[in-house]
């Protein structure tokens, strides 16, 4: 029983004291990603503050970044992705102060949509070979799709221009009519340049191969004669590394992982005992001093509970710290005390080994038994 209390007190502390650090570190993080976002939007730079509140909100889950996202968007004209986090935010915060202000900016946000749909035509761009960058009335800049794309423009008359490493690019004029899918379907011609560059590294591969053609043939030349005058010499002749390997030593007990968390576990059940323990004996001296009943039967309550918790930390800790001096005794080595000593390792069949190690997971605590046979 007092085991299965030992190993539930470790499990609720592994749940409960590894979150709490997680949960504090990824508030700061949110806290620094916010900070940066609330530079950028001040300076205009919408596009950058978007992707920082985003990293925000995944970090925090804080429903207001959802309103910073949907204002940088709609500063980008991102109509639709505006529409979508302002009504995000509002379900998550239907009593919002600014519930007004974003219900004009959602009204006005789908009559833009709407007159923008009855604007827009369908093109569909593929090119051989794929993978080419597809700009949009721009020679330079960030592409707007790499091919085989379709994508969504407002009726007139546009300048598409095709990007590919090695290729020439290809600018194209093209007429957008509302409503109607045009087809676009472009063979690139590779550049001069990437041809003489891939003849370049033809010629210079064919050199390297003759190259090493060459050395290894004089090697082949140079051991035949070296094997010659050994045997004219007839004299035995014994191999020395240049640099004798030396291995590391053993690694001391102490500075293991499991010795290092098994330490450091016990001291904080010794040091939850410590306090539960203090606090029981307050609790016991307050009971006997107090006249009143009803204080008297809450006092002998709370230390019961303090005394019981100072029972089970206290087994924990015996448990761990028992847990882990056994582990320095069956993995313990003389040679790591006395480096001195030569060790060396043997194979052999047949031998039998029993391990048992404390264990310290992403979110839990326990024992590892190990029986190698």
């Amino acid at each position: 029983m007092k085991k299965l209390i030992s190993f539930s007190v470790l499990m609720f502390l592994s749940f409960f004291i590894v979150p709490v650090f997680a949960q504090q570190n990824k508030m700061q993080l949110a806290k620094e990603h916010y900070l940066k976002a609330e530079k950028f939007y001040v300076n205009g730079e919408f596009q950058s503050a978007v992707k920082e509140y985003k990293e925000a909100f995944e970090l925090s889950g804080k429903s207001g970044l959802l309103f910073n996202i949907a204002q940088c968007h709609r500063q980008l004209n991102n109509y639709d992705k505006a529409l979508f986090f302002y009504k995000l935010y509002l379900s998550k915060v239907p009593n919002s102060p600014f519930r007004d202000e974003i219900q004009k900016h959602i009204n006005n946000l789908e009559k833009k949509l709407s007159e923008l749909k009855k604007k827009i035509g369908k093109v569909t761009i593929m090119t051989d070979p794929k993978g080419a960058k597809v700009l949009l009335d721009s020679f330079s800049g960030k592409p707007i799709g790499v091919t085989p794309v379709v994508l969504d423009i407002t009726s007139g008359t546009h300048l598409l221009v095709i990007k590919k490493d090695g290729f020439e690019d290809y600018p194209y004029k093209l007429e957008i009519k509302a409503g109607q899918m045009n087809f676009v379907n472009i063979k690139l011609k590779a550049s001069t340049s990437a041809t003489s560059t891939q003849m370049q590294n033809t010629s210079d591969t064919n050199k390297q191969q003759t190259t090493k053609q060459t050395v290894k043939s004089d090697k082949n030349t140079n051991k035949v004669k070296k094997d010659n005058k050994v045997k004219k010499d007839n004299k035995e002749t014994i191999k020395i590394d240049e640099k004798e390997q030396i291995p590391e030593g053993p690694v001391p007990f102490y500075k293991k992982w499991w010795f290092i968390a098994g330490t450091a576990t016990t001291a904080v059940l010794l040091g939850g005992m410590t306090y539960t323990g203090l606090k029981a004996m307050s609790l016991q001296s307050d009971f006997e001093n107090s006249t009143d009943p009803n204080e008297k039967d809450s006092l002998k309550s709370d230390g019961e509970s303090y005394a019981r918790t100072t029972d089970i930390l206290l087994g924990a800790s015996v448990l761990v710290g028992g847990a882990t001096l056994l582990a320095v005794i069956l993995t313990h080595d003389d040679s790591e005390d006395n480096p001195e000593i030569e060790k060396t390792t043997v194979k052999e069949d047949n031998k039998q080994t029993l391990s048992i190690l404390p264990s310290i997971g992403y979110n839990s605590f326990g024992l590892v038994f190990n029986w190698n046979f």
